[in-house]
């Protein structure tokens, strides 16, 4: 195994944490931290209170929770100062994430993804991670879209799996709601 695998830093963005029915991805986390790889997990959802798979113990990984709803005393103090720090992209990429909901919902509601996105962008600014792996062109791919952007967070940061949702994205309006066009992001668009 070479050193630079045992110097990367893997960020998971996912859904809920832990979760019984996704065990591939509990085995995935564990494949790599066995190899050497550190990994941060960043869950959408707090966990859920039913069972979970016995597996989880043999995760070493630091868990943060990104939830608006139950965590909002974490995420608005990280709005702030990466609104603070960066106020022009800050306010361009709200924007872009209120005019994204309004096509896709034909409504406005609160933006809660885009503050998730914020916090996680906070965190990684403290503990950069080399890649951002998002589980699922779902909500967590919405989230890492949002993150680490070149507008929003310039960084280093590997993208995974917003070419797939940007892809959703056109599938589902016939447009691709943030510039026109798919875009394929790689770590030399930044």
């Amino acid at each position: 195994m070479t050193e630079t695998i045992h110097q990367r830093n893997v960020a998971y963005l996912v859904k809920a944490w832990p979760r019984l029915s996704e065990t591939f991805v509990l085995n995935e986390i564990i494949s790599l931290e066995q190899r050497g790889l550190r990994i941060r997990i960043f869950s959408v959802r707090d966990p859920d209170a039913g069972p979970s798979n016995s597996k989880v113990s043999q995760v070493r990984a630091e868990v943060t929770y990104l939830a608006f709803g139950t965590h909002w005393k974490q995420v608005v103090p990280a709005n702030l100062r990466l609104f603070c720090r960066r106020p022009g992209r800050y306010l361009r990429v709200l924007l872009q994430a209120i005019t994204m909901m309004v096509i896709r919902r034909h409504r406005f509601a609160p933006p809660w993804h885009f503050f998730e996105a914020a916090y996680l962008v906070e965190m990684l600014s403290r503990s950069p991670a080399d890649h951002l792996h998002a589980h699922f062109a779902s909500t967590p791919a919405l989230i890492a879209l949002y993150a680490p952007t070149k507008d929003f967070f310039p960084s280093n940061t590997d993208r995974c799996a917003m070419e797939k949702y940007a892809a959703f994205i056109t599938d589902s309006t016939s447009r691709n709601l943030i510039s026109g066009r798919p875009q394929k992001w790689s770590p030399a668009r930044q």
